[in-house]
């Protein structure tokens, strides 16, 4: 039983891999979370973190503070999270649908993917380019 468990989780993962990553760094995160030496870690290792299009530009991408929105979301801190980036709740629950019911809504999960993309890019522009140029 535990075998084919197992081999469900994996061929699941390996059609969605991007859904399955998501999916992952979150159960990591919520096992860091249950162990204050694990905490302890990734606060500190946190801090080498470098995303290369705020490094060059000097302005945040609009995947800029996923990770710690993940980090808060597996903390339970969902106001905090939607200040870092709004869109990692929207994100972790279409990863967890496509990853549990991905035969049965694969178009339209597709389509929503692009008008979220749309949305991202919308929102990217309006709060942080603009406000960064000004």
């Amino acid at each position: 039983m535990k075998l084919l468990i197992i081999s469900f989780l994996k061929k699941r993962i390996m059609d969605r891999k991007f859904t399955g990553f998501v999916i992952v760094v979150f159960l990591i995160m919520l096992l860091f979370h249950t162990n204050s030496n694990l905490t302890h870690i990734y606060n500190k290792c946190s801090k080498f973190v470098v995303c290369p299009f705020k490094f060059i530009t000097g302005m945040e991408c609009p995947g800029c503070g996923m990770m710690r929105a993940f980090w808060e979301l597996a903390g339970f801190n969902v106001k905090q999270a939607l200040r870092y980036n709004p869109f990692s709740i929207v994100l972790l629950v279409l990863c967890v649908v496509e990853f549990l019911f991905y035969k049965k809504v694969p178009r339209t999960l597709q389509t929503l993917y692009k008008y979220l993309l749309v949305l991202v890019l919308i929102w990217w522009l309006l709060f942080r380019v603009f406000p960064a140029l000004l």
